[in-house]
């Protein structure tokens, strides 16, 4: 499955990792995914890790779309996206710039502890969501 989700209880964190190639359906797929287990158990902060991703095919129009939408994470929780790939971190700042005016704050970093530091995770226990 190229989205994996997975949660992390004590400090309330969505991890969705994307793997292998990315196409605009995955994505949207992935997006639609976690707004429906948000919808089932409520808002918490997340991170988007592409780390394990070896082709990216996202149109900017569907970096657009996603970028227009009423954020899913509330203001002044986590929301952090992993982009080590220079196609992946492109298209990372260009949902950034297209978001900011509805409200979509982020951090974008090179890897996954990055990440996690950034987030203030040490330890963390990502459990498996099943939906």
């Amino acid at each position: 499955m190229p989205v994996l989700l997975q949660y992390e209880r004590r400090h309330q964190i969505l991890l969705i990792r994307f793997e292998g190639v990315v196409t605009d359906e995955i994505l949207l797929e992935g997006y639609q995914r976690v707004r429906r287990w948000y919808d089932t158990h409520g808002r918490c902060g997340n991170i988007s890790d592409f780390t394990g991703v070896t082709d990216f095919a996202v149109s900017a129009r569907s970096i657009r779309f996603l970028a227009s939408n009423t954020p899913l994470v509330p203001e002044g929780l986590v929301r952090i996206i992993v982009a080590p790939r220079d196609d992946v971190y492109g298209m990372a700042r260009m949902f950034e710039m297209q978001g900011s005016a509805m409200g979509n704050r982020l951090d974008i970093v090179r890897n996954f502890q990055d990440a996690l530091q950034l987030a203030g995770l040490d330890q963390p226990d990502f459990e498996a969501v099943t939906e």
